[in-house]
């Protein structure tokens, strides 16, 4: 890809950050709608971005807190965070659509997708049954929320212009299923409702498992 596209990519993930939004793409101001026509011909390249643009909002966290003395604030804090993964990791399979990697990273990656998308369907119902679950706060600091900026966007760069797309895609799966699985099993620890503790160690689980089929790839597979 070229190096105007490159620029425009750090563009799109500086007004994702203050948008919070990956369907605001096309306003970016500076031409950065302009410039995404360098990677974005026909359907399949604006399926790859918001893929990217979800991943670049992992790292746009902590724009939204809740009071000190807001009920079951930890708890709150715990179910957005990890929604926010979730939902990013639902649309992961996307960079196909631009990438092509070997057959069986495809497979362990689509089946994250997949367990993540049952996973975002699971938090919204249960937010939907419960008023006081908010799935958009993340009370982050300031710091930790630009340094995760920084981060998602070092991260969809490599992802869409490295020549390593394979390997950054595997790491960033390890490190993220890892992420869930800790999230997952601290609410399922802290949650008193029993059928969603119940669900929560059950993701636990999944995420552990797809944590040791990204390592085996990462560790059979040689660059």
């Amino acid at each position: 890809m070229s190096r105007p596209a490159e620029k425009e990519l750090i563009k799109l993930n500086m007004f994702l950050c203050r948008t919070g939004n990956e369907r605001d793409w096309k306003k970016v101001p500076g031409g950065a709608g302009e410039g995404l026509r360098y990677y974005n011909r026909g359907m399949k390249y604006s399926f790859a971005i918001v893929a990217v643009a979800g991943l670049m909002l992992a790292g746009c966290a902590g724009h939204k807190t809740l009071p000190d003395d807001a009920p079951n604030r930890e708890l709150v804090a715990g179910y957005s965070l990890l929604y926010s993964v979730i939902r990013d990791e639902a649309n992961v399979d996307g960079l196909f659509i631009l990438r092509k990697p070997s057959e069986s990273t495809r497979s362990v990656v689509t089946s994250i997708a997949e367990a993540a998308r049952q996973a975002k369907k699971d938090l919204e119902h249960m937010a939907a049954a419960d008023p006081q679950l908010r799935l958009d706060i993340t009370d982050l600091p300031a710091a930790e929320a630009e340094a995760r900026s920084i981060v998602a966007a070092a991260t969809s760069k490599r992802l869409l212009f490295g020549d390593d797309f394979e390997r950054a895609l595997l790491l960033s799966q390890l490190d993220a299923t890892q992420y869930m699985g800790a999230l997952a099993q601290h609410l399922g620890q802290r949650e008193l409702n029993a059928d969603r503790a119940a669900t929560f160690r059950d993701l636990a689980r999944r995420m552990e498992e797809l944590y040791g089929e990204v390592l085996e790839r990462i560790e059979i597979k040689t660059w």
